[in-house]
């Protein structure tokens, strides 16, 4: 696009923790990225996956600023959280 900003198609933005395990993805269709303000947003679709799969939320429109890592969600969001699967050692 013009000064500077990209439109980007099947976007994803993938946060890590410091070990190395993926945090949260956010999956756009389309979203415009803008490497000075270092933000992504999108008036279209999204889905928001935790990285440990716990929960799923989608909606339509979203803000992201990478440099205060903040996501901001407009329009239709629904979440659903599903709990962890219990470890052997949880069960009786």
């Amino acid at each position: 696009l013009t000064n500077g900003v990209y439109l980007l198609k099947s976007a994803r933005i993938e946060m890590f923790r410091k070990a190395g395990e993926s945090e949260l993805m956010i999956n756009a269709p389309e979203c415009v990225y803008d490497p000075t303000a270092r933000t992504a947003s999108s008036g279209g679709t999204f889905e928001l996956r935790s990285g440990d799969g716990q929960f799923v939320t989608t909606g339509e429109g979203f803000l992201w600023n990478q440099t205060d890592t903040t996501l901001r969600i407009s329009n239709n969001v629904q979440t659903v959280v599903q709990p962890l699967p219990k470890k052997k050692s949880d069960r009786p």
